[in-house]
């Protein structure tokens, strides 16, 4: 009697073609709109040229039509660097790469230079083996978009700025070539002209400068001339009052005595009053007269000092006068590009002539004040003259005392020796007493006119100070313009220079070009007409192959997860006789997975070595990836033995399940989100990332650590099924 199969078998057997086509159709139904998450990069390695003035960056161009957010596209394109573009190339972040050489701009602007050397551009496109199968080959199509799209520009801008100008290219070179002939003898001439005009302001500044230096040494001398006059008129107001005070006290005296003498017959109180005063008068008179001859060299050096001054001044005036007379014979030329303009030259000239008259009629300013300065000098030197034959009198008035005062001194000492009280006669005393008082009276007389001669000569010297101050600071605002004017010419004049050799290049470069505009013979317009059709070479993009690791990889984790599905559905996953058997359970555990083991082994031997060999890995790659193809295949067997143990038919579909949701997440990364959540609950997820890797050079160690986990978990249920299969429970024995 044959055994029905159950009804969930059945059931199940009618749903796996849903499942496959239902999946398949669920993972790419509406995959258009989801193509905007996977990325590709974009690599920039261009560098910008300049053509006919124009900065011409065609790789920074390309980059941003292809990064455009508002064209409707079907990646999303970012820009990245060499190595962050290779790194998600290889760990599937970019679907593909797309890489502008240095040379882009140069290549495709190369028909603006030699024709000979007119070269088309190239662009390099890489896609990644570790991405959806479906979005590598869009990178290609949008690339060969964006490079059909530059071609198209650059022939237009080409043909519009090159091509269309050549009919009148050459008689406006010929006008330019007499224009700019014509600007730079203009140019030559103003410089000329300027450079003139620079000499003598440099002339004017040197000159101007060194008579603010002798107006700093001019004010710095009366300054110092003050300061003497002042300690002189203190020292001549401190001797005045001391001849004052002394012949205020002696006078008074001697008037009383001369009263006295008149009066009194009796001269024995006389000769004792008279005698301190008589045997005093050589010391005082010698005390008095070496005051006089000590301010004698002072008032001399002062008016040594005094004749310096007058003689500086009149040195700055002819200073002045020199200066005045070379800026009035000097000219400068009205510039050539002002003669063609009506009245411009006239202006030009005036506006020279003003300047000139301005600093002319500043020279004679400070020439007036000089002469002013001069004059008071001249009036201060005759005061001090005259105070100085004053002073010179009393000198010789207190040298006569000096001369006078011992011969009356011992004149009076013999007489008092000789005479005996009452025995001088009166004339003789009244005679002495005269001559005492007399020169008294001289030495006031003369310290008052010495007094207000040092008055006099204080205050002009104050005068003379307080103008030299005034004449040095106008002087110092005069040079400070006399060098800006200077300067602002120089300026003109460099300026002038630059502008004539500017506009002389200018004309050489003209003249030059003038006869070379452009013609092309049958060869070269053949190359032009190649690589202005199409500056951008796309021959590349077309034949862009496509992603070998990427579907091998799939095909080889593919082939053993339906291997090990097959295996086990023509074995049994455990046996009906474990229940009596006397093995261990270690024993029936190899039992139950050696036929999966040998046989999806020997499928991952075989597999990985067909990978390798249609990738192109070399021989160290392709022994890795066989390891661990080895490894993936025993965790495949584990998983499926343990679905198909416990789960029965149910855990077959359950494996269906799994291997479709990594296929359509490998095949397309623009899957429905639930895809990407219910990979992560696939063995294949790991199994494929670590296929990947290997094949690309990656680390693949995180990878097979969840492949291993995977196993364990598999082993761990394929063994509690296999000591499920040696027990029995009691309604099952009683039925």
């Amino acid at each position: 009697m044959i055994k029905r199969p159950r009804w969930t078998t059945v059931l199940a057997l009618l749903l796996v073609p849903l499942l496959v086509a239902g999946g398949f159709l669920w993972g790419t139904w509406g995959a258009n709109p989801r193509l905007r998450n996977v990325q590709a990069a974009i690599v920039n390695n261009d560098e910008m040229v300049t053509i006919n003035g124009q900065a011409m960056p065609l790789g920074r161009q390309l980059a941003s039509y292809l990064v455009d957010t508002d064209r409707d596209q079907n990646l999303t394109w970012v820009l990245a660097d060499s190595n962050h573009a290779a790194a998600g190339l290889a760990d599937g972040s970019y679907a593909a790469v797309v890489t502008i050489p240095k040379n882009f701009s140069a290549a495709a602007t190369s028909f603006s230079g030699s024709a000979d050397k007119a070269v088309q551009a190239t662009i390099q496109v890489q896609t990644s083996p570790a991405t959806g199968v479906a979005e590598t080959a869009l990178g290609q199509h949008i690339a060969d978009g964006a490079a059909n799209s530059l071609n198209r520009f650059l022939t237009g801008e080409y043909l519009k700025n090159i091509y269309v100008g050549f009919n009148t290219m050459s008689d406006q070179f010929l006008e330019l070539k007499d224009g700019t002939a014509k600007l730079s003898d203009g140019a030559a001439q103003l410089s000329d002209g300027l450079k003139l005009a620079s000499d003598g302001g440099v002339q004017l500044s040197s000159g101007a400068h060194q008579l603010l230096s002798g107006s700093n040494q001019l004010t710095s001398g009366t300054d110092t001339f003050t300061s003497g006059v002042a300690t002189f008129d203190t020292g001549v107001g401190q001797y005045v009052g001391g001849v004052k005070q002394y012949i205020g006290g002696i006078t008074p005296m001697m008037t009383q005595v001369r009263g006295l003498v008149t009066q009194v017959p009796d001269w024995g109180d006389l000769v004792t009053t008279l005698d301190p005063i008589m045997t005093n008068l050589p010391a005082t008179a010698t005390q008095l007269n070496t005051q006089i001859q000590t301010l004698l060299p002072g008032l001399k050096s002062t008016l040594t000092t005094l004749d310096g001054f007058v003689t500086q001044t009149g040195d700055v005036q002819t200073a002045l006068a020199a200066y005045a007379s070379q800026l009035a014979s000097q000219t400068v030329p009205c510039p050539a590009q002002l003669q063609a303009a009506p009245g411009a030259c006239d202006a030009f000239n005036a506006g020279v002539m003003a300047g000139q008259a301005s600093a002319i009629g500043g020279f004679t300013a400070i020439a007036q004040q000089l002469q002013v300065l001069g004059s008071d000098a001249d009036t201060l030197h005759a005061q001090i003259t005259t105070l100085l034959a004053t002073a010179d009198a009393l000198a010789a008035a207190a040298e006569q005392l000096v001369q006078i005062a011992p011969a009356a001194a011992a004149q009076w000492a013999t007489l008092k020796a000789q005479l005996p009280n009452g025995t001088l006669t009166r004339a003789e005393v009244l005679a002495l007493l005269n001559q005492v008082i007399s020169g008294g009276d001289q030495l006031i007389a003369g310290g008052d006119q010495l007094v207000a001669g040092s008055a006099q000569l204080t205050s002009g010297a104050s005068q003379l100070a307080s103008g030299s101050h005034t004449f040095t600071t106008g002087l110092g605002t005069f040079v400070s313009g006399v060098d800006q004017y200077a300067g602002g010419v120089t300026q003109a004049a460099t300026g002038a220079k630059e502008l004539a050799d500017g506009t002389t290049q200018l004309a050489d470069g003209v003249a030059s070009g003038a006869g070379k505009v452009p013609t092309y013979n049958e060869a070269q317009r053949t190359q032009l007409s190649k690589v202005v059709a199409s500056p951008v070479d796309t021959t590349d993009l077309q034949d862009l192959p496509l992603p070998t690791i990427s579907w091998a990889s799939l095909l080889l984790v593919m082939a053993l997860w339906l291997g090990a599905l097959a295996v086990f559905a023509a074995y049994r996953p455990v046996d009906p006789a474990n229940l009596t058997s006397s093995a261990s359970n270690v024993q029936l555990l190899w039992r139950g997975m050696r036929p999966g083991l040998l046989i999806v082994g020997v499928q991952a031997v075989l597999l990985a070595g067909l990978s390798a060999a249609v990738a192109g890995l070399g021989w160290g790659t392709g022994l890795g990836l066989a390891l661990g193809a080895l490894l993936i295949a025993g965790t495949f067997v584990a998983c499926n033995q343990a679905l198909a143990a416990w789960l029965g038919t149910r855990g077959r579909v359950v494996s269906l399940a799994l291997f479709l949701v990594t296929v359509i997440s490998a095949l397309a990364y623009s899957a429905p989100p639930a895809f990407d959540a219910l990979k992560m609950l696939s063995p294949l997820t790991p199994a494929l990332s670590a296929t990947r890797a290997i094949m690309t050079g990656q680390s693949p160690t995180l990878s097979l650590l969840g492949v291993a986990a995977w196993g364990l978990l598999g082993l761990g249920a394929v063994w509690a099924a296999t000591i499920r299969s040696r027990t029995v429970n009691l309604s099952a024995v009683s039925a």
